[in-house]
């Protein structure tokens, strides 16, 4: 949640209002917190453009009824044997 602050205080006071990408969001993240930070990430996404890239750990039952119908695009990969199949 620091990191997120530092970023969005960076963007605000340089001008530069990009997008957010975040490869694993919860990934350190307690599982006590989870929801709540994933709260704060849908807040954030209210004003500008979050990307998420979750692994199949972080991606649980109570993350995901947090993103149900929250999100304009959803992907998952899956990879076999040297393949990768996105499924949409």
């Amino acid at each position: 949640l620091l990191a997120l602050s530092f970023t969005i205080a960076l963007q605000q006071t340089s001008g530069h209002d990009s997008l957010l990408y975040i490869d694993t969001p919860l990934g350190r993240v307690g599982d006590k917190n989870r929801v709540n930070f994933m709260q704060v990430l849908l807040d954030v996404a209210d004003t500008k453009q979050v990307i998420l890239s979750f692994t199949p750990t972080e991606y649980d039952a109570n993350v995901r009824s947090q993103l149900d119908k929250q999100y304009s695009s959803y992907c998952e990969l899956y990879f076999n044997d040297g393949t990768t199949t996105i499924k949409r």
